[in-house]
Parts: C-alpha cells; sequence; structure tokens
C-alpha cells in the first residue's frame, strides 16, 4: 500500500511539475485558462442570481396563490361548523369536509389537516384528521405554537411525507384557527405541496447548468481562435529571430493584410534587411580593411628591404672605404 501511495505521489508531482512547466511556457495556455475561469466566475454568478430570481418569484407566487386558498377553505369550513350543533353532526361534517378542502384525486396539490388546539379538553371532540395519507406530523410544533399565539394566519415551508413512506416533498403549511360550537377550537391546516415548482427548479437548473457550461466552453473556444492569432506571429517572430541569430539572415517573417501583425510582420522584416545590410556593408569594410592592411604592409616592407640590401653592400665594402682625414 505504501509503495503504490508512494508511486502516486511521485506521479503526481511528476503532472503537477509537467503543468506549471507547460503554464510557464505557454501564453496561450495561459490566456485561454484564464479566460475561462473568469467565465466560469461570471456564469456562475449570473446562473445563481437568476436561480435565485426565478425560485423566489415561484416560491412567492405559489405562497400568494396558498393564501388565498388557504383564506377561503378556512371561511368555509368556519360557516360549517357553525352549523353543527351535535357530535353526529360534527363527526359526519369533518368526515365530509377535509376530502372537500383538499384538491380532488389525481391532484395532490393540496391536502387538509384538522388538529385539536393544546388545551382543549372538551367533550365531544373528534379526533386529529388528515386528507388521504398525509401523516398530521407534518405540520412543525412552531407553526402550532404561532397559530396558538397570534390566531391568526401562519405560514412555514415543510416537507411532506405520505404516512408509511420515506418520500418526502417540499411544500408550504398554512394554518389557523377555527371555532368548534360543540368541540371547541381546533386548528386547520392547509398543506400545499412544492413538487411542481421543485420540477420546475430542477428544470430551469438543468438548464442553467449545461448553457453555463456550453458557454464557458464557447468562451474558451473563442479566446483559443483569438490567442492563437495573436501568439502565432508572436511565435514566428521568435522563430526567425533565432534563425538570424544563428547566421541566416535571408530569413523574414509572412506578412498578410494591414493589421497591427501585419505592421509587427513589417517592421520585423525591415529591421531585418536593416540588420543583413548592415552586417554586408561590415563584412565589406573588414575586406577592404584587410586588403589595405596587406597593401600598406607591402609597400612598407620594400623599402625596408631596399634599405637592408644597400646597408648589407656597404657593410661588406667598408675596407675599401678611405678612412676620414
Amino acid at each position: 500500500m505504501s509503495t503504490g501511495g508512494t508511486a502516486l505521489g511521485r506521479g503526481a508531482r511528476r503532472a503537477w511539475s509537467g503543468l506549471l512547466h507547460r503554464w510557464r511556457r505557454s501564453l496561450m495556455l495561459r490566456v485561454v485558462a484564464t479566460t475561462m475561469l473568469l467565465g466560469l466566475i461570471v456564469v456562475a454568478a449570473i446562473g445563481t442570481l437568476l436561480f435565485s430570481r426565478i425560485r423566489d418569484g415561484l416560491v412567492q407566487d405559489r405562497l400568494v396563490v396558498a393564501s388565498g386558498e388557504s383564506k377561503r377553505g378556512q371561511r368555509d369550513a368556519q360557516v360549517r361548523f357553525d352549523t353543527v350543533t351535535d357530535d353526529l353532526g360534527l363527526n359526519l361534517l369533518v368526515n365530509d369536509l377535509l376530502p372537500r378542502l383538499a384538491s380532488p384525486e389525481p391532484d395532490r396539490s393540496r391536502d387538509v389537516v384538522l388538529l385539536r388546539v393544546p388545551g382543549n379538553t372538551r367533550p365531544g371532540t373528534v379526533p386529529e384528521l388528515s386528507s388521504r395519507d398525509v401523516a398530521p406530523s407534518v405540520i412543525p410544533p412552531a407553526l402550532r405554537r404561532r397559530v396558538e399565539r397570534t390566531g391568526r394566519q401562519e405560514s412555514q415551508f415543510v416537507r411532506i411525507r405520505d404516512v408509511g413512506s420515506t418520500r418526502s416533498v417540499p411544500g408550504i403549511a398554512i394554518g389557523s384557527k377555527v371555532s368548534v360550537p360543540v368541540g371547541g377550537e381546533y386548528e386547520l391546516y392547509f398543506v400545499f405541496s412544492l413538487e411542481r415548482e421543485q420540477n420546475t427548479l430542477d428544470l430551469v437548473r438543468r438548464t442553467l447548468f449545461g448553457g453555463g457550461a456550453a458557454l464557458v466552453l464557447l468562451v474558451g473556444a473563442v479566446a483559443f481562435v483569438v490567442t492563437r492569432q495573436v501568439v502565432a506571429p508572436v511565435r514566428q517572430a521568435s522563430l526567425v529571430a533565432q534563425r538570424l541569430a544563428s547566421g541566416r539572415l535571408h530569413e523574414r517573417m509572412h506578412s498578410r493584410g494591414e493589421d497591427d501583425l501585419a505592421k509587427l510582420a513589417g517592421s520585423f522584416n525591415a529591421m531585418a534587411i536593416s540588420l543583413q545590410t548592415q552586417i554586408r556593408q561590415l563584412e565589406h569594410l573588414s575586406r577592404v580593411q584587410q586588403r589595405f592592411v596587406s597593401d600598406v604592409s607591402h609597400e612598407l616592407r620594400t623599402p625596408l628591404t631596399t634599405v637592408r640590401m644597400a646597408a648589407d653592400v656597404l657593410h661588406e665594402s667598408r675596407a675599401d672605404f678611405e678612412a676620414a682625414p
């Protein structure tokens, strides 16, 4: 295990070192990577903002509609409860009222839960009931305390789970008090499913993610193409400069168009021509200088040889000279 881990670590270090080396040497890689990173940040920020606005809008619209439906349902229930005069009528009313207040099958967007107010010990009350298979425990205690304390309509986001099921969906629970003449006070809760909104948000999230990824890749491709158009002449200039330095003075850059890069190529070629001309002039001057030195040396050497020969002759004939008086 340790040997495998060591080999993996060495491989990771080599890969990291190679990446850093390529990062330092490749301008195109740095530009493309930086552009894609900035594009990813911008797309993520805009996507997050859009998703938040869409989510808040969907939830707020659903909350407004749900609040209106809850108020109408609470008023209808209170009117019906006011007509009850005995326990039997109360039980019959509750068993008939809850399915009516809930959304009809197969729509499961609205369920109803009827709970006894804590402390209501009056006889003749009905048990806690809920429409369909929604568990009464879906109503959070915090929401019940607010309804009991304020007596007004209160709401809270919840997770809806059917009895005997582990699957849950997001929802909104909106509750208020109702007064039953023969049963005291109850809490009537409308539980609205947000599954449709959740599915819509999931679709929006996938769309934003896919569109954002495609946009980042497109930005990277555009950056690659644009950077290549700029970097290619620079690389060509570097290659031509290396060839010029090696003595290949006839090398030139290819120049097309009239843009800045074409002007750069033209200026580089003009510089290369100027360097070639000056180097050739210097070579010609060097040859002229060498010829001049050779001629001067020859011209100086010839008189000196004559003088030396005359001196030798005089030296050999010194015995024939008359002595000075």
